[in-house]
């Protein structure tokens, strides 16, 4: 959900270079309710992901250019696309495959014989419990800034010179911290004006 209550849409990027499968798993991840976006290989893949930031990569692994597994750690090399959920969507099921894939730090692995409304459900899963993990963290930072009594902006606005000077503060995500702003008055002509980005 977002701050206004309404349901979040969800960008997929789905790397995949069998037209076939892309058409079908772009149908059904649509119809489930996600925007989809589609690369034909690792080395697109990369690219759309840093131009997008999706909030989750569905990847297979045997393609030509740059294949899955070589795309997985080029992603791990870049931190803010490091956060970002991989799934490896694959119809190579042998252990050792899928344990070199878990050793890349990944949400899941799914055999591509699994029905799309499986795959969907197993996604739908991921957003979930990083929903979960998010508002576990926020409620805990929000807790530990109310017990230091933290604040970020004034609690009131303050008057200088016959003017009264305004601002407004939106956390990022709703989580506490970050930013903050204070006001000091020196002597009786000056104002100081703080601004902060921890």
């Amino acid at each position: 959900m977002n701050n206004d209550g309404a349901k979040t849409t969800y960008t997929i990027l789905l790397v995949e270079d069998e037209p076939s499968i892309q058409m079908l798993f772009s149908f059904n991840l649509k119809k489930a309710g996600y925007r989809v976006e589609v690369a034909v290989n690792g080395d697109e893949g990369f690219t759309k992901a840093g131009e997008l930031k999706p909030d989750l990569i569905l990847s297979d692994i045997m393609m030509p250019v740059c294949d899955g597994l070589t795309f997985r750690k080029r992603i791990l090399e870049v931190p803010e696309l490091k956060k970002i959920p991989f799934i490896f969507l694959t119809a190579r099921g042998e252990e050792d495959d899928i344990l070199q894939a878990y050793e890349l730090e990944i949400a899941d692995y799914i055999i591509k014989t699994a029905s799309p409304k499986i795959i969907a459900a197993k996604i739908s899963a991921t957003f979930k419990a990083l929903e979960k993990e998010r508002s576990k963290v926020v409620t805990e930072v929000q807790q530990a800034a109310d017990s230091m009594g933290a604040k970020v902006v004034p609690d009131e606005f303050p008057r200088f010179g016959g003017f009264t000077i305004k601002h407004w503060h939106v956390p990022f995500k709703n989580v506490p911290g970050g930013d903050f702003i204070d006001y000091y008055p020196i002597g009786e002509d000056k104002l100081a004006i703080i601004l902060g980005d921890v």
